[in-house]
């Protein structure tokens, strides 16, 4: 054993406290601590797989998918809720502090959700130009109303692809 906490508790290599039936059979419950989730959500946000979490936290995959379920649940959005909380403090430390760095990065933060926003709204008008046929070549319109006419028109039977005669 490594060293021992003020309390007189043994603990590992690592610091952590090594429990009273280590040794002995039988495996004793597991005893979560913030510390605990704090690193499942930080591993989650960084789009670690299970297995890895598990590993990482010391735990075996039963258990994290056990006592993690509410955190794993929340696996999408948990990069997401990490990076509105660093955008938070960003905010706060350029507008409240006067920190020049922090309004430098949140200026460019902002310039960066502007041009995201361009170009998702480009794409978008493409893609219904596309739809509508605009910009297209003759093949391509040829194409399109050829299957317009198969789906809309009732001629299904006789435009569809003929197979095998019986």
């Amino acid at each position: 054993m490594a060293g021992k906490f003020r309390d007189g508790r043994a603990t590992d290599l690592f610091g952590h406290p090594v429990r009273d039936n280590h040794g002995r059979r039988g495996r004793p419950p597991l005893q979560l601590t913030d510390e605990h989730r704090d690193m499942v959500q930080a591993a989650l946000a960084r789009g670690w797989s299970g297995q890895r979490i598990a590993n990482a936290v010391g735990i075996s995959l039963a258990s994290l998918k056990r006592y993690f379920r509410a955190e794993l649940r929340e696996r999408d959005v948990m990069r997401d809720r990490l990076e509105l909380a660093a955008n938070a403090r960003l905010i706060r430390a350029a507008l409240e502090g006067g920190n020049m760095t922090a309004m430098k990065q949140l200026r460019e933060l902002m310039e960066k959700d502007l041009l995201a926003g361009q170009k998702r709204r480009i794409e978008e008008r493409q893609r219904e130009q596309r739809d509508a046929g605009i910009g297209m070549g003759k093949k391509e319109a040829a194409q399109k109303e050829a299957e317009q006419a198969l789906n809309d028109d009732g001629w299904g039977d006789l435009l569809a692809p003929q197979g095998r005669m019986q």
